[in-house]
């Protein structure tokens, strides 16, 4: 894998647009019929954002190569609004709400990066998050994917709690501890 990439999170605006037109694209290409397709804010017919948590409310990071955003993942850390896995009808305890944790909400990698190098960076971004959300003291990620994804969350560490169909195909709702791992 080439060395020269770079993992931050995102602060500026020019990122913050560029971060969104590899959302669409990356969404738009592998599920143009999926969940962020169908309830993310399409602008421009280039770009993609949320309709429901602000930029205030998530932590964004990305990694660039040549200064381009080749990958991202985007966490929302108030869990105080009804939470991205909510949308999708999965629920956990209040007492577990009631923990510090975030809300998974998207993650890519660019299909300019194949084989090998595409698992190696989504691979790196999703332990420069676990870092970042350790080091700011959440206990707990929740995340969603359809089953296809299975796999790729378990090899990761995540828990499955829960699995159902949503529009028809079926997804699942992992847990990972952050400070265990």
């Amino acid at each position: 894998m080439n060395t020269d990439y770079q993992f931050c999170i995102l602060t500026n605006k020019k990122d913050i647009i560029e971060y969104e037109k590899q959302l669409f694209n990356a969404f738009s290409k592998r599920s143009p019929d999926g969940w962020v397709m169908s309830n993310y804010e399409i602008i421009d017919g280039e770009r993609l954002r949320s309709k429901c948590f602000t930029y205030e409310d998530q932590l964004i990071s990305i990694v660039k190569h040549n200064d381009e955003i080749i990958a991202g993942n985007a966490v929302n850390l108030n869990p105080s609004k009804e939470l991205f896995f909510e949308q999708k009808g999965f629920r956990i305890s209040k007492n577990e709400r009631s923990k510090k944790i975030v809300d998974g909400l998207t993650v890519f990698v660019s299909d300019k990066i194949t084989g090998k190098d595409a698992v190696n960076i989504g691979f790196k971004l999703f332990d420069f998050v676990i870092k970042e959300l350790k080091e700011r003291g959440f206990i707990y990620l929740y995340g969603t994917c359809y089953k296809e994804l299975k796999s790729s969350y378990l090899l990761l560490g995540w828990d499955l709690i829960e699995s159902k169909k949503v529009n028809d195909k079926e997804m699942l709702f992992f847990k990972y501890n952050i400070q265990n791992n």
